[in-house]
């Protein structure tokens, strides 16, 4: 009889112990959880795209069903020659950035549009190691270009300049739409160039 009390008590020390360790542990991760709500960014739920850029991006998308990713990204202006403030939307590939990589990105038809902007250098990946991007960018060696027999692109940035769009909008809305933007990124010659018969 008296072990039995004794275990009955210890059985309540113990049960006792472990709500007192769990409710503090809880409580701790709740801070934790606190401060991580307000550290996330948070977008306006009444933004959505425009039907026009809305339907490009569906459009292009299904063009590469093999790939579940990629990004938008405003157009380098000092690269693009004579054309307007635009952007670029090509598959997100490994090697595109080296660091900052995007954090906020759209769900379109399940496929993840990654969304470039100056928010990526202020914030961070609460697992740096393992962010969104990192998982779902494309490996290297999974896509390659043949240019010439013995030439083959497989770097991300060069991949996505080839496999990209450029798209702006004119001053009356309307979609300005080059499917090669890598010419639009080719130095501008400067005079003229002359060829000679030759003999």
């Amino acid at each position: 009889m008296n072990q039995m009390k004794e275990f009955n008590i210890i059985s309540i020390f113990v049960a006792l112990s472990l709500i007192f360790f769990i409710s503090c542990n809880k409580k701790e991760i709740d801070s934790k959880q606190d401060v991580i709500n307000e550290k996330l960014v948070k977008v306006d739920p009444n933004i959505i795209l425009k039907d026009s850029i809305y339907t490009l991006i569906k459009k292009y998308i299904h063009k590469y069903p093999q790939f579940d990713a990629f990004v938008l990204m405003k157009s380098p202006k000092s690269l693009i020659n004579s054309c307007p403030k635009g952007f670029l939307l090509g598959p997100a590939y490994e090697g595109l950035y080296n660091d900052n990589f995007p954090i906020m990105y759209l769900l379109i038809d399940e496929k993840y549009i990654f969304v470039d902007s100056p928010m990526d250098k202020i914030g961070k990946s609460i697992d740096s190691q393992n962010s969104f991007y990192s998982i779902k960018m494309i490996p290297r060696g999974v896509d390659s270009l043949f240019l010439f027999p013995d030439w083959i692109i497989k770097n991300g940035g060069e991949l996505y300049i080839k496999r990209a769009i450029y798209f702006s909008e004119d001053e009356k809305g309307r979609l300005i739409i080059n499917n090669c933007p890598d010419t639009l990124f080719m130095p501008q010659l400067k005079g003229t160039i002359e060829f000679k018969n030759v003999k």
